[in-house]
């Protein structure tokens, strides 16, 4: 057989190859015309002559209509729930809780403290302090603050507030147990006898509780016992206070830690203690966090009486890089990008790695030589919007007029204006200010200012 005899069988094979693809191909596209595209045609024609009769247009038209109505109510109604929040925020919607003195069933002592719930105004009235507390723009009240005034039992006064974070559980807990810590271990220091402890183990709780007979029980207990034991208030040095301080805030947050674990609760709160030693008159000032404290001398000078922990101060950030951990800006410095503050109670999961810690800054003040005119404590509310010196003339001013005005709680006045003008001035956070008219100078304040 010849090459070309090859070849013309070769092309032989191809073209009958071709000629059967083309015929299958023919067959297919027959296939279709007359089956796939007859039925899909009908199907379309019926579609379109049911979506094109009057019902079914009417049906279509009323189920867009009450879409768009949704739509629209939808908008509305979040529209208006926001403005009335809003407007409930602004009047200060809610209930206004009324102070009490525990003097009524303890002479002496008078004491005070306050658990703030969501959406109400928080308050005291004193002749020498003033309490306030709001909310704020916040969607949750977490502020805490507690007055206690023992000169007699244990020989100090003490004012403190709390700001929580992450939920209100760390402010409360601290608030109910650190003054409760605190005077135990005064009372053992300043007591002379080993007599029975007389000063009732709940006096704090006590204040929030509405119970005529217990009240009386512990004020007849205290008096049957008062003649047994006595004190010695010159044991209670400053020295002997700030250590005493210091360590109850320690075990306080030990104890907050462990319970925080156990529960799965990861707040946290600052804590700002203020306490006058009374036989020397001294102040100590204790803080954790960043809550501030203020003192207006005899001259009018604002002297600060706490400096705020913050993750981007050069002793706060070296000690976190040596735990371990770093600060990272998320609208403000923030610890491992979370807490704005490098020290505060509770917050166990960066408590556990050491980047936050409870230590307090004790500073100690002789009243004696500043011959103060008032003081202010107050949650970082209050400082977002005013420095140290703003809040000190703001207040200076404030005192003045209501003092003209014969107004009988001028302390709780000043702290309200305070707080009032911070949230006109745009703060976002809830606002507590304890403000104290120190009583040696209070006759003479608003002249000598």
């Amino acid at each position: 057989m010849s090459m070309d005899d090859d070849l013309d069988d070769y092309e032989l094979f191809w073209s009958t190859i071709v000629s059967h693809i083309q015929i299958l191909s023919q067959s297919v596209a027959n296939f279709g015309d007359l089956f796939v595209k007859p039925v899909l045609k009908e199907w379309c024609n019926q579609l379109v002559s049911f979506v094109m009769r009057p019902q079914t247009l009417v049906a279509i038209s009323m189920i867009l209509i009450l879409a768009l109505i949704c739509h629209v109510f939808e908008y509305w109604f979040k529209s208006a729930l926001r403005s009335a929040v809003n407007l409930a925020k602004r009047v200060n919607i809610g209930l206004t809780i009324v102070s009490t003195a525990l003097s009524a069933f303890l002479p002496n002592v008078e004491c005070i403290t306050r658990i703030v719930s969501d959406n109400i105004v928080d308050e005291f009235k004193d002749s020498y302090v003033g309490i306030y507390a709001i909310q704020g723009r916040r969607p949750k009240m977490e502020d805490r603050f507690t007055y206690v005034n023992d000169t007699t039992r244990a020989g100090i006064e003490y004012w403190a507030v709390f700001d929580g974070h992450g939920g209100d559980s760390a402010a409360i807990y601290v608030e109910s147990k650190l003054y409760e810590a605190i005077r135990k271990r005064v009372e053992e220091l300043i007591t002379k006898t080993d007599s029975p402890n007389d000063f009732p183990k709940n006096s704090v709780d006590f204040c929030i509780k509405d119970d005529p007979k217990s009240k009386l029980s512990m004020s007849e207990s205290s008096d049957s016992n008062k003649s047994s034991k006595e004190y010695n208030f010159e044991a209670l040095t400053v020295t002997s206070l700030s250590k005493i301080v210091t360590e109850e805030v320690l075990e306080i947050d030990r104890q907050l830690v462990v319970d925080s674990k156990e529960k799965g609760d990861v707040s946290g709160s600052t804590a700002l203690i203020a306490l006058r030693n009374v036989a020397q008159n001294k102040l100590i000032v204790a803080n954790v966090g960043d809550s501030r404290a203020v003192i207006c001398d005899g001259k009018g000078a604002t002297i600060p009486l706490s400096f705020d922990h913050k993750p981007q101060q050069l002793k706060e950030h070296k000690r976190i890089k040596e735990a371990g951990g770093f600060i990272k800006f998320n609208g403000v410095w923030r610890v491992a990008g979370i807490l704005a503050t490098s020290r505060a109670m509770g917050d166990y999961p960066l408590k556990d790695t050491n980047m936050v810690i409870a230590e307090p800054d004790i500073l100690t003040f002789n009243l004696n030589d500043i011959q103060p005119k008032f003081m202010i404590l107050a949650t970082d509310g209050l400082w977002d919007t005013f420095t140290n010196e703003e809040a000190v003339a703001f207040a200076k001013e404030s005192l003045i007029k209501v003092k003209q005005s014969n107004t009988t709680h001028t302390a709780h006045e000043v702290a309200k204006n305070l707080v009032f003008e911070s949230y006109r001035r745009g703060s976002l956070d809830n606002i507590t200010v304890i403000f104290v008219v120190f009583d040696d100078n209070f006759d003479e304040t608003s002249n000598s200012l």
